[in-house]
Formats: structure tokens, sequence, C-alpha cells
């Protein structure tokens, strides 16, 4: 069952304007923000048909910073000894044993001979 203030809270963003979003969560109390939040993220977190939070939480772990772009690396970070980028790329899997958050696995599916070619030009970071 979804919180009814996260339920809530969709539909405004979807649906209306962002006052009226802000209206209805600066009436929530501190303790049903956090609920909000940490039921936000379970949901965003565990959801298998999304890996960006996932992803984010690599690359940050990992010292790097997320790229903008929809294609391409997840990431980057600037060597500043070489003084040149250096991508990588991360593929965090989800699991469904509670007793872990990220487990070290991932997965490269869908990958091209073609991606693979520049990859191997490129020699980017993998963490996944």
């Amino acid at each position: 069952m979804i919180n009814p203030n996260l339920r809530k809270t969709i539909e405004l963003y979807s649906t209306r304007s962002s006052e009226e979003l802000v209206q209805f969560l600066n009436g929530l109390s501190k303790p049903s923000l956090i609920a909000l939040c940490i039921d936000l993220l379970t949901l965003y977190f565990n959801d298998k048909n999304s890996s960006r939070l996932r992803e984010l939480t690599t690359l940050w772990m990992c010292g790097f910073q997320p790229n903008s772009e929809k294609l391409g690396y997840n990431g980057y970070r600037m060597d500043v000894d070489a003084g040149r980028r250096v991508d990588c790329e991360v593929k965090p899997q989800n699991t469904d044993d509670p007793r872990k958050k990220l487990n070290g696995g991932g997965s490269f599916n869908a990958y091209t001979l073609e991606r693979f070619s520049r990859d191997l030009e490129n020699n980017p970071n993998n963490f996944g």
C-alpha cells in the first residue's frame, strides 16, 4: 500500500501547479515529510525499470559526476594529473534481498559490438 501523502504528492506534481504542490507539502508535519521521502526513495530505488538512483549512488561513491546526457557514459571525472576527462559506465543490479542494498552486481544486456569497439578505444572505468 502506498503512503497516501506520497500518492497525493505524485498526483499534484504530475497534474497540478507547483504552487499547489508546495502548499500541500507545507501543510505536512516533519515526520510525515520524512516518511514521504523514505517511501519515495524506496519506491524509486526498487523500481526494476529504473536504475537512475542506483547509478547515481555508485557514481558518487566512486568519485564520479553523473553525465547529464541521455546517451553515452553514465559518469565522468577530471584527471587533473593527466589533464583529461575519465569516463565510466555503471550497471548496478537491483536486489530483492532486504539485507543488501547494492550488491555489486550488474549487467550490460544492451551492449552492442559497435559500442564495445568505441569503448575499447576510450577505455572507460566500469562499475557494477
